[in-house]
């Protein structure tokens, strides 16, 4: 069976597709997801008994903390399994606010906090709060596939800023695309799928900015355990002018390796989570109310920190595994990110009649190859091409190998 990548963001494998008549204009211009749509075909190869190496989706091979598991089940017991406060339960707001305050050097409270069915529904959320029909966001390059389809959802207009060569986040190329429109700033770091760290004084420079043109910072930080060289920033730490017109977003599902249960959060001021809420309490009602409670009591143990290091620490390890073989693949450009779980390799010097672009080298990889990576057309850079390392030694291991003989195989 041969598995086809098409330009407009979405692999094909649903036979039937409604005609556009059938849909809504809004839900019609809005792409599907390449990394989950993906991800979802490679692991259906494998069941289907092809040998296929997976660098896609991003998520810990890690099992949860073994206090988790406990608390999870131990809530389901108690029949903790009914309805809870949409915004999340009044301890666990409570925690994550004394926890963020701790981490960031500022003062937050529970009413600062709503708790989500994962960070992409409190990214979402916070859209649907800040943004109105023609205003834009700006959002750095490479940006997470989400982050514009959300915006249009949104009614609004993503704005793309360039990064720099190496795909820094710079306040300059950030300036120059504001306008009268502009009403948010969405920064991502460490970054997905680059996996850059946004400097503190580049933070400080966007934070000024916004301050002085009245406008909201998105801050995406789902990522913040995993960060291996520099510092994460948060402009939650810059002080009270900033805090005042920022949303921070964040979860558990990556620093606890629950990808699947689907719990995060976002800090913002008193207002904005109380529209924030006022969706969810229409759409989503609340989280699953025993996760909720397993989240609060490891944040009770301090459970958060310890056991996301040990995943940082092999991490650590596996990037540096594939960060050396893919240097030796002669055409492959890649840099050693900071911070994240991936690899974003510039892959444009194997581009021909035959390979036009990210989505037709990444079918050829997974039919001929058997791996799959992630095209980098769907972040905004089509020379690129995203590798997750949240896998095995091994599956690194196998996978740059034949990385390296496919691409021996193309004459660079």
């Amino acid at each position: 069976m041969r598995f086809t990548l098409f330009s407009n963001n979405y692999l094909k494998y649903t036979p039937n597709l409604p005609k556009m008549a059938d849909i809504s204009v809004k839900a019609g211009q809005v792409k599907k997801s390449s990394t989950l749509a993906l991800t979802s075909l490679a692991k259906g190869m494998i069941k289907e008994g092809r040998d296929v190496v997976l660098f896609g989706a991003g998520e810990p091979d890690f099992e949860p903390p073994r206090e988790f598991d406990d608390s999870f089940y131990s809530a389901l017991k108690e029949g903790k399994t009914k309805y809870t406060p949409v915004a999340g339960i009044a301890e666990l707001r409570k925690a994550i606010a004394d926890y963020s305050s701790e981490k960031r050097g500022t003062n937050l409270f529970r009413e600062n906090v709503i708790v989500t069915p994962g960070a992409k529904y409190s990214l979402f959320l916070s859209m649907m709060a800040v943004l109105n029909r023609g205003d834009e966001i700006i959002i750095p390059r490479p940006y997470w596939v989400s982050y514009a389809e959300q915006a249009k959802l949104a009614d609004a207009a993503p704005v793309i800023a360039d990064s720099s060569e190496d795909f820094e986040i710079r306040a300059d190329l950030i300036e120059s695309k504001l306008t009268q429109r502009t009403r948010a700033i969405l920064i991502n770091s460490p970054n997905n799928p680059s996996g850059q760290v946004l400097k503190r004084n580049e933070a400080r420079k966007i934070a000024d900015m916004a301050i002085e043109n009245d406008i909201w910072i998105i801050s995406d930080e789902v990522y913040e355990p995993f960060v291996y060289e520099g510092k994460h920033s948060s402009f939650l730490s810059l002080g009270d002018d900033i805090k005042s017109r920022t949303i921070v977003i964040n979860g558990f599902s990556k620093s606890l390796a629950i990808t699947g249960l689907r719990i995060g959060y976002a800090i913002a001021p008193e207002n904005v989570i109380d529209a924030m809420s006022g969706m969810q309490g229409h759409t989503v009602s609340n989280v699953c109310s025993a996760l909720q409670y397993a989240a609060l009591d490891v944040l009770n143990k301090s459970l958060l920190d310890s056991f996301s290091a040990g995943m940082r620490r092999v991490f650590n390890k596996r990037r540096m595994m594939m960060y050396s073989s893919l240097k030796k693949i002669e055409g492959v450009n890649v840099y050693l990110p900071m911070g994240a779980f991936y690899m974003f390799p510039d892959v444009s010097s194997f581009y021909s009649e035959k390979i036009n672009g990210s989505f037709e080298l990444s079918e050829l990889l997974l039919n001929k190859a058997g791996v799959a990576v992630i095209p980098g057309a769907g972040f905004g850079a089509d020379n690129n091409i995203r590798l997750s390392y949240a896998c095995s030694d091994e599956t690194i291991e196998k996978g740059m190998e034949r990385l390296a003989e496919f691409f021996s195989g193309q004459g660079g």
